[in-house]
């Protein structure tokens, strides 16, 4: 569910939609969601002075404070996209 909320979020932020994937790690203290996207998109993504992605990360905690899940968030660069 979360996954796919973040992936909706991603992909109206980014330049090129088909190039986002969002990977979910869950262990017992919390789930860690890694967002894949290209070198520029990552920018788009973090944001100025990183207000987009502090802004995920705000929702996303929550959102997480109903469940009783901890949620991180982050962003790397497409390392297959870039090499394009």
């Amino acid at each position: 569910m979360m996954k796919d909320w973040l992936e909706n979020i991603t992909r109206s932020i980014v330049g090129d939609e088909g190039q986002v994937f969002v990977d979910l790690t869950e262990n017992r203290y919390q789930t860690t969601l890694t967002i894949r996207a290209s070198e520029a998109d990552v920018g788009k993504l973090i944001g100025k002075k990183c207000r987009t992605i502090n802004a995920i990360r705000a929702l996303a905690d929550r959102a997480g404070e109903r469940t009783g899940t901890h949620y991180n968030i982050w962003v790397e660069e497409n390392v297959a996209i870039a090499a394009k």
